[in-house]
């Protein structure tokens, strides 16, 4: 007696058969293809397995959004972080970022050095002001270029002022106090250069100094301390002394002042 499952209706003779004719079609494939030497294996998939170049597919787990190496997991199983290439380049001595350069402004007293006519009054002390970019090309030494203004000195009976651009090579100590270079530390630097002045003398009549403008170079000599308060901040105390030209000759103006400076 047949059974009722291959007759029911006459439908589920047919559908057996197409299985059996697939099941049969699959294998024999799979032969074709391991026999055929054209070097394709089954491979099982590692989801965070990296590629040749060292990058997982975009869209795979620990994948990157854009197929980086961000979560790359090692043969232990716990996750690794690809480190390589950065940070490797160091930021240029001038380049932003790179802490060596700095913007500068003090404020303080000058003092001329030029003559009195003794039958006037005579007041050689007035506000003098400086702004100046520095960078340290080493830890230890660099270079500065600054805008001067020495206010002006009253005598003659008229008023002398004294202004110029300096430029001098910085030598700067180690920390001193508060560490090597860390915020709080404590140094101390000295300055050497070149001063292109212009000055400008206007007297009352009957005084027996010489008066007009001149401008002309002059020697620069500096020293200080500078206190780093921060990573980005240090507060200076400064002396300076500048050489300029005055009609009748050439006498140095002396400065102290307090300052600030902001690196980046």
């Amino acid at each position: 007696m047949s059974s009722p499952l291959f007759f029911s209706g006459g439908r589920m003779r047919p559908a057996l058969m197409s299985l059996g004719l697939a099941a049969l079609g699959w294998s024999a494939a799979g032969h074709v293809l391991a026999d055929s030497g054209s070097g394709l294996r089954a491979q099982a998939i590692d989801p965070y397995a990296a590629s040749p170049s060292g990058d997982v597919a975009p869209g795979t787990p620990g994948a990157s959004p854009s197929g980086g190496r961000t979560g790359l997991r090692s043969s232990s199983g716990t996750p690794s972080t690809d480190t390589s290439g950065a940070g490797s380049s160091s930021a240029g001595a001038w380049a932003p970022g790179s802490s060596r350069t700095s913007i500068g402004l003090n404020l303080g007293q000058s003092k001329f050095d030029a003559a009195c006519d003794p039958g006037f009054a005579c007041n050689d002390g007035d506000t003098y002001a400086a702004i100046n970019v520095r960078n340290m090309v080493t830890p230890m030494m660099g270079g500065e270029i600054g805008l001067v203004h020495m206010g002006r000195m009253a005598r003659g009976g008229g008023n002398t002022w004294a202004s110029g651009l300096n430029f001098s090579l910085v030598a700067q100590t180690p920390a001193l106090l508060g560490g090597s270079g860390g915020a709080g530390g404590l140094s101390a630097f000295g300055k050497v250069g070149g001063l292109w002045g212009r000055t400008h003398t206007n007297l009352a009549a009957g005084s027996t100094l010489a008066s007009g403008t001149q401008t002309g170079f002059g020697l620069s000599l500096g020293a200080g301390l500078s206190w780093d308060f921060s990573q980005r901040t240090s507060a200076v105390l400064e002396w300076d002394r500048y050489w300029f030209h005055f009609a009748g000759g050439q006498d140095p103006v002396s400065t102290a002042s307090i300052g600030l400076q902001w690196r980046y």
